[in-house]
């Protein structure tokens, strides 16, 4: 089975032009040429190189930011342009989104359109990203499919340790008020049970399977998913560094629904780690 993991930023236009946004295949993550368009594909700041130049890196960090990485991963661009006096002009535009970094390799043309006319730049990037950004750790594959895939990162204005002192301490209810209505933790470290007492009764049984202090991040896997209809569930939460004062939180779940349930499980499951980093971006809000 080929290591892929696929990402779309805007499902429905990205789908309606049969392409993805973003595609993590083992350590490597191909973005696909970013616009300056809005949600809903309608081009931005027409005739403004600078403005479609912020637009299209605002794309591409939240691209990287839903695989836990930042734009100190991306290795290459390709940048296509309709008016290269103008890109030239702009390219500390550009530029500034590497302030403290190593540049990328990096390769411009001109051509004569992109996709929409008022568009004046495209942007595609490669990043290189480290074995547990994106993926889950090689020491726990199993052979089991899971073809849902949900993940969700977000950059939070404090230190990586303040943050992993939350997120590590699989007993807190914080970052569950209002999913779980209990935890009681059975253990202590990698193997340590977590029970979750959900809403109207239901509970699930989950177990700690990778745990480091060092390096910010935990493994669970749900043993017994009680009411909920999936299998095979696999979990990671990462917290990473981004500077003295910021870091990177990402949550990565993998499992199988049961036959019939796959968009509701999809929903349920991508709910849950958004409303988790929700949470944690209103707790550590400046």
């Amino acid at each position: 089975m080929i290591d892929r993991q696929t990402f779309h930023l805007r499902p429905d236009g990205e789908k309606a032009f049969g392409y993805a946004q973003a595609v993590r295949s083992g350590s490597t993550l191909h973005i696909s040429g970013s616009l300056s368009v809005d949600d809903a594909f309608r081009p931005e700041f027409p005739g403004d190189m600078a403005a479609q130049i912020a637009s299209v890196y605002a794309a591409i960090g939240r691209t990287l930011d839903a695989f836990g990485a930042t734009m100190a991963n991306v290795v290459k661009e390709n940048i296509y342009v309709t008016d290269m006096d103008a890109f030239i002009a702009a390219n500390g535009a550009r530029i500034s989104h590497y302030a403290g970094l190593d540049l990328p390799a990096t390769t411009a043309v001109e051509v004569r359109r992109l996709a929409f006319p008022e568009c004046m730049i495209e942007i595609e990037i490669t990043a290189s990203l480290s074995p547990r950004e994106g993926s889950m750790p090689d020491s726990l594959a199993d052979g089991f499919v899971r073809p849902l895939h949900c993940q969700k990162a977000v950059r939070l204005p404090a230190p990586a340790d303040a943050v992993w002192a939350l997120v590590g301490n699989i007993g807190d209810e914080t970052i569950g008020k209002g999913l779980v209505e209990r935890i009681e933790v059975i253990g202590d470290g990698v193997g340590a049970l977590r029970l979750l007492h959900l809403p109207g009764g239901g509970l699930l049984h989950e177990r700690i399977e990778e745990y480091s202090e060092t390096d910010r991040y935990y493994v669970y896997r749900v043993i017994d998913s009680g009411p909920l209809n999936f299998t095979n569930y696999l979990a990671m939460a990462r917290v990473t560094p981004a500077g003295p004062d910021a870091c990177i939180l990402s949550w990565n779940t993998q499992a199988q629904a049961v036959s019939g349930f796959e968009d509701q499980t999809q929903a349920i499951l991508q709910g849950n780690i958004d409303y988790i980093c929700m949470v944690l971006t209103e707790h550590f809000k400046p």
